[in-house]
Formats: C-alpha cells, sequence, structure tokens
C-alpha cells in the first residue's frame, strides 16, 4: 500500500507541476497574441492536484479523504463524457481515479 501511494505522489506531482509549466508558457503566447486571460481552470487544476496530494501524505484525515473519493468520481464521469473526442487520455484518468479509489477503499477498510 505504501508503494501506491509513493505512486499516486509521484504521479499527481509531475502532472501538476507539468501543467502549471503548460499554464505559465500557453498564457504568454496567449498575452502575446492580445487575448485575454482565464486563471480559472489552473488554479481549479492545482487546487486538485493539492487536495489528491494531501489525501496521500494524511490518509488518516477521513474527511479529506472523503473530498478526494468524491473529486475522484468527478473525474471518471467527465472522463467517461470525453472518451469519445480522447480515449488514451481519458482512459489514463479513469485508471488513476481507480488506484486511487483502491488505495481508498483498502485504507477504509484498515
Amino acid at each position: 500500500m505504501l508503494g501506491l501511494r509513493w505512486t499516486l505522489g509521484i504521479v499527481t506531482g509531475f502532472v501538476t507541476v507539468m501543467i502549471l509549466a503548460i499554464a505559465v508558457v500557453g498564457g504568454g503566447f496567449r498575452r502575446s497574441f492580445g487575448a485575454s486571460d482565464n486563471p480559472m481552470p489552473t488554479v481549479l487544476t492545482l487546487v486538485a492536484g493539492a487536495l489528491v496530494l494531501a489525501s496521500l501524505v494524511w490518509p488518516e484525515q477521513r474527511l479529506l479523504m472523503h473530498v478526494v473519493a468524491v473529486l475522484m468520481a468527478v473525474i471518471v464521469v467527465g472522463s467517461l463524457f470525453l472518451m469519445r473526442e480522447a480515449v488514451l487520455t481519458t482512459m489514463l484518468g479513469v485508471a488513476y481515479a481507480a488506484a486511487w479509489l483502491s488505495l481508498y477503499f483498502r485504507l477504509l477498510r484498515a
């Protein structure tokens, strides 16, 4: 179970940092063409990444685990809605959420 927590933590940290880097670089390009900047998707992604990382660091916090479990359910439903457009990406989202939910259910039984 500790290996799964480390794997999920590394993947979450890497993806969160990469999304932040893409947002910074993409925001620079967008502003250079005179378009407006909407930071809300980036902020929501960073908050979700921080919540997931916090749930992996402090698994004894039950409320945090339940909040992230709801977030993972939303990720699965959103991925299923997007499956027609990007199958590989959505399957990665479903697989990640399934791995986190398996950790969640193991921790609930312990």
